[in-house]
């Protein structure tokens, strides 16, 4: 692209782009139409919409920039002098000894980031020596959460290196991101909702954790080291301080590196000098003495950053020597959030009080135990740092549940409102009889009400499968077509199923299934009218697709594991085949359709009809350009797995165009025989799963249906229709009737994931005394 085509392309006056041009020129030197695009995107005159438009349509292929990588003052000076092999773009940022700059590689057509030694810290004693280090540090960690190292190399006498260009923000900007919609009183976005949050933490521990596998500190944790791509990649950055502690307890000796670090007389091991910062050191680094700093400092470090990602303000108070004698006694605020009123679960303000203890021994031992406490705190267990106490398990049923909690107060104070009103008409039952059935009809709500959420989770748990095929499906879509083996047929269509000579190998007879299919191939089936060689928009072929999509066979299999449960993914091959073919998982089907007429289901198998084509189906229509996991009506499967209940979402690729949808399909069985049964409570008769029109989605006691054809089903109403009126009003609670003619109790729990609501109905009297 020359100036004359951007003149026709760029949404400014063209007087005003020449006179912009002349500026770029006299403060640059140069005419590079790559840099001048830059240099526009720094100065505000483009958006980082159009500059990523312009790059990508370039002849260079320029991948798009971010506004700001790094939170460090810009700087526009100074620029490097770089070979013939690199282009300069711009400066992204500066910091106390470095600088970096966006360049781009003439011979591989990327754009990568270039960090030297400033020209002034060069003098500095063992400054190039620290620069060095950082790099071999850097380079040697090789984590998906860690930034590649490319190359290093002297340019103009000073110290530099490339490695990935991190399109996206970091997490100082991302916690004020969300500071900024809680201040505009908007509700947070999925992707700034406290469990996201928690789960990019996690990804920053596992950085964390392998460096310490590997001996190496890190010691300057802070949020704006860490940064979140725009596929929710997380990177640790900036190791320019990081240092190697305990190489010898290592099975492989830690790092290689050049000098070891006796062998590095550093300003800082002389003098005792503090590296870091302040509002983010343990105060064993802040006292000045970095030979008892060990793993657990970055522990103490690592817990800031949690404390401002769960309260979205700063963990250390004070400024200058306030802030330095803060973190030097381990003063920290109190865990509270930014918004007034927002309760932080308890579970998490202990992990954090754990985490940040001023004594080494009291926080966890290691990165990863502190790891764990969140994931069990994201699944709803109790946490290390906090055992749960009868109290706290109830109180953390509650916290999630504040509508529900309500009602039960509400129901609670009816009950004992009529117990007591009961006692004075019904002499013969004493206080201790209303205090006892008060009692328990407490309880069996809290009974009821934790089946419900434990119910629910394992439909978020679907959703987020589904979420995660989606995410791979768009990713595959970018991807350029590649060959699974060498020498071996890259995909398998429909047809290729009905014929041993073709199908893929390891097809197998499946009792689960009932007819031959293949754990370890999808199978494609094209619409009709759509064949390999037909031509799409982009120049390829549909032969094309079918290759992208090929790789994602893995990603099926390891899905379809994990609906099982975590300890299903540490099945051996021949142990995961027989669960999935004979005794089977909540998962049945799942499948991506594109909108060029192009079905990819797992498990691989044969049978569909010539006419089928994906776009028609309900569970197409069903996502088709809407946002999130929608579910389906449940139907009676056409193999022979019972109640089937669908689950889609649509598939959006670059500057959202609709790419098609994805979905899965799961079997009501394991529901009815793991979760719907409530065994602790006696006198049940009978549990139900209604939807939001109180219809009866499934009951305990029902075997899985068998049927031909995939009609969704005409669902039955409930039969008590004071139930079946609150569950419609979307209410949670409990109801004294008559039932078969027999007194009898109903508990109805409304669940968050599908609006749907659990029913528990047994018999009044031996619910009551039980």
């Amino acid at each position: 692209m020359d100036f004359a085509e951007l003149q026709k392309v760029l949404p400014i006056p063209a007087p005003r782009l020449r006179a912009l041009y002349g500026t770029f020129k006299e403060d640059t030197g140069s005419e590079n139409i790559h840099r001048f695009l830059y240099w526009l995107l720094n100065r505000d005159h483009i958006d980082a919409e159009t500059h990523q438009s312009l790059q990508s349509g370039s002849e260079a292929g320029v991948s798009d920039l971010p506004v700001a990588c790094l939170e460090v003052e810009d700087a526009d000076d100074g620029m490097p002098h770089i070979d013939g092999k690199l282009d300069l773009l711009g400066p992204i940022g500066k910091g106390g000894e470095g600088e970096i700059f966006a360049v781009r590689e003439h011979d591989l057509r990327r754009t990568v980031a270039l960090k030297r030694i400033l020209p002034a810290a060069i003098s500095v004693s063992d400054a190039k020596l620290r620069f060095f280090r950082e790099v071999q540090i850097t380079a040697q960690l090789e984590h998906p959460n860690i930034v590649p190292v490319y190359q290093m190399f002297e340019t103009g006498g000073s110290l530099s290196y490339t490695m990935k260009l991190i399109q996206g923000r970091t997490l100082k900007r991302y916690i004020f991101e969300s500071r900024k919609l809680r201040d505009q009183a908007q509700p947070l976005p999925e992707e700034h909702r406290l469990a996201t949050r928690l789960e990019h933490f996690l990804k920053i521990c596992d950085a964390l954790a392998y460096a310490h596998g590997k001996g190496i500190i890190h010691r300057d944790l802070k949020p704006s080291n860490i940064m979140i791509g725009p596929y929710n990649e997380v990177y640790l950055m900036d190791w320019g301080v990081a240092r190697s502690v305990a190489r010898d307890s290592l099975p492989d000796g830690g790092l290689d590196l050049a000098s070891s670090e006796s062998a590095l007389p550093s300003e800082e091991a002389r003098s005792g000098a503090i590296v870091g910062t302040f509002s983010h050191m343990s105060p064993e680094q802040a006292l000045g003495d970095p030979a008892s700093l060990d793993p657990r400092s970055d522990l103490y470090g690592l817990g800031l950053v949690l404390f401002e990602l769960v309260t979205l303000t700063r963990a250390v108070p004070g400024k200058d020597d306030a802030l330095i004698t803060s973190a030097q006694e381990g003063v920290r605020n109190p865990i509270e959030h930014y918004v007034s009123g927002v309760t932080i679960p308890w579970e998490l303000r202990a992990i954090i009080d754990k985490a940040t203890m001023i004594d080494p021994e009291d926080r966890y031992p290691t990165v990863e135990a502190f790891a764990e406490d969140i994931r069990r705190f994201l699944g709803g267990e109790a946490v290390i740092a906090a055992p749960d106490t009868p109290l706290q398990s109830a109180a953390r049923w509650v916290r999630s549940h504040y509508e529900t909690t309500l009602v039960i107060m509400l129901v609670m104070l009816g009950v004992l409102f009529l117990t007591v009103t009961g006692s004075l008409v019904t002499y013969t039952h004493g206080q201790e009889t209303a205090r006892v059935r008060a009692d328990t009809l407490g309880s069996l709500l809290t009974s009821v009400s934790t089946q419900a959420h434990h119910i629910d989770a394992h439909f978020l748990i679907y959703e987020g499968l589904l979420q995660g095929l989606a995410a791979a499906a768009v990713q595959a879509l970018r991807q350029e077509p590649h060959r699974q083996e060498t020498g071996a047929q890259p995909f398998y269509l429909a047809a290729d199923f009905s014929d041993p000579a073709s199908s893929p190998p390891g097809v197998t007879s499946s009792a689960r299934y009932r007819r031959n299919v293949s754990l370890d191939w999808t199978v494609f089936k094209l619409a009709p009218g759509v064949s390999l060689e037909t031509p799409l928009d982009d120049g390829a072929t549909i032969r094309t697709r079918l290759l992208q999509l090929a790789p994602l066979r893995h990603q099926f299999k390891q899905m379809m594991l994990s609906s099982r449960g975590p300890g299903a993914s540490h099945l051996t091959r021949d142990e995961a085949r027989d669960l999935i073919m004979d005794e089977g998982v909540p998962l049945v089907w799942s499948y991506v359709a594109l909108e060029e007429g192009i079905h990819n289901s797992y498990p691989g198998k044969g049978g569909y009809p010539a006419g089928y084509d994906p776009r028609t189906r309900p569970w197409y229509q069903l996502a088709a350009h809407q946002e999130g996991p929608q579910w389906g009506s449940p139907y009676l499967d056409a193999l022979g797995q019972g109640l089937i209940l669908p689950c889609a979402m649509s598939l959006y690729g670059d500057e959202g165009a609709f790419r098609g949808v994805a979905g899965v399909e799961f079997t009501f069985e394991f529901v009815i025989e793991q979760l719907l049964d409530l065994p602790t409570v006696p006198g049940v008769w009978e549990t139900y799963l209604l939807d939001e029109q109180a219809r009866v989605v499934v009951r305990s006691g029902e075997q899985a249906q068998t049927a031909t054809g995939t009609d969704v089903l005409e669902l039955p109403p409930f039969p008590i229709e004071s139930v079946a009126r609150a569950v419609r009003e979307g209410a949670s609670g409990f109801d004294e009737v008559s039932h078969r003619d027999e007194p009898a109790l109903v508990f109805y729990t409304r669940m968050e994931a599908l609006g749907w609501t659990y029913v528990v109905v047994g018999d009044r009297d031996t619910m009551l005394h039980r």
